[in-house]
């Protein structure tokens, strides 16, 4: 179990970043794990329904990605990138 923030930092190449949607949606990747056995398989979406039993809570996230991404260099040169989460349509300085 982690005890500190740090125990979630993990090296992620940026060739494993999803740049954009999968067409079809459910043909998107799916990982299965299986506890018990400790066991991992590579799947597609469209399967997910071979792993639900009639008491699973399944917990739909449609939230989407705002493509806005921003750059740049604080006061002490450390480089920055910041990730706008929503747009604000009334913002005033």
């Amino acid at each position: 179990m982690a005890t500190s923030i740090e125990d979630y930092n993990y090296d992620l190449p940026k060739s494993f970043i999803a740049q954009k949607s999968v067409e079809p949606r459910d043909q998107s990747k799916l990982m299965v794990l299986d506890k018990e056995a400790g066991a991992v398989e590579h799947r597609q979406f469209f399967e997910i329904e071979e792993y639900l039993q009639p008491s699973d809570l399944l917990v739909w996230n449609n939230t989407k990605v705002f493509k806005a991404r921003l750059f740049g260099k604080t006061s002490r040169g450390a480089e920055v990138e910041i990730f706008l989460l929503n747009p604000i349509d009334d913002f005033s300085w």
